[in-house]
């Protein structure tokens, strides 16, 4: 018995400590377009999943739109990840670029993708190396593929400092 609870206390401070690197987090409908939640100007669509409200961008938006997810509390300058939470319904996607905003600049992380073998009607996180040497606060999502394909569907943004 005492094995057992010496186990599980061992296993709850892990998580703890894994969770606490996370910076902050939003839901995949809290992204804007222009100065309108995205959901509400209708950029954005959302649907319920396994009991998980996730977003994604609408099949309108026209190539070289975006929306941007500003987060609350500026990342530090240094090394981070975006976390991304998904889900992979099966449908055809087009192309989103992820992009930085950094005191005005927009700075490239790389293509918002579903990994191919993510099984259809499940989720997967997909993260991306961030480096910036000043603080930043925005992450852009821009349609970037010519197809009129939406764009994943996102549950969850997180920032977790390395």
């Amino acid at each position: 018995m005492k094995n057992v609870v010496l186990t599980v206390i061992s296993l709850l401070a892990s998580l703890s400590i894994a969770t606490a690197n996370v910076h902050q987090s939003a839901s995949g409908s809290q992204a804007y377009s222009g100065s309108n939640n995205a959901v509400t100007a209708e950029k954005m669509e959302t649907e319920s999943f396994d009991g998980n409200t996730c977003a994604r961008v609408t099949a309108s938006m026209p190539r070289w739109g975006y929306v941007t997810y500003w987060m609350g509390i500026p990342t530090p300058a240094g090394t981070s990840i975006i976390k991304f939470r998904l889900y992979n319904s099966g449908e055809e996607t087009t192309t989103y670029s992820v992009y930085l905003d950094s005191n005005g600049k927009h700075e490239p992380l790389g293509e918002l993708t579903i990994p191919a073998d993510t099984p259809a009607n499940s989720f997967v996180d997909v993260e991306l190396s961030v480096y910036s040497d000043t603080k930043w606060s925005g992450i852009t999502l821009k349609r970037t593929g010519e197809s009129n394909g939406p764009s994943p569907w996102i549950q969850k943004v997180s920032v977790i400092l390395d």
